[in-house]
């Protein structure tokens, strides 16, 4: 939230399209930087592309995708199972 922001998050409507379909969404984000590596705009792929591994399972953003995935599921287990 610090980062970027939430508008987006909160104003394009992704949100209440996922409310009436049941859908998580996840924003993710990182912060701005003018120093090295610099990322001025706060993107959250800027220089992924130059990753090696960049359209794979192995990129530092897929990896990070998938760890927020498997956050999320364990989290909803955890709740399902209390129920």
């Amino acid at each position: 939230k610090h980062a970027v922001g939430d508008v987006f998050a909160t104003k394009a409507g992704y949100l209440e399209v996922a409310e009436l379909n049941d859908i998580i969404m996840i924003f993710p984000q990182v912060r701005k930087s003018l120093m090295l590596p610099t990322n001025p705009m706060g993107c959250w792929d800027w220089w992924g592309y130059s990753e090696v591994y960049y359209a794979t399972q192995k990129a530092p953003q897929m990896r990070g995708i998938k760890s927020m995935i498997d956050t999320v599921h364990t989290i909803t287990k955890v709740f399902s199972e209390t129920e």
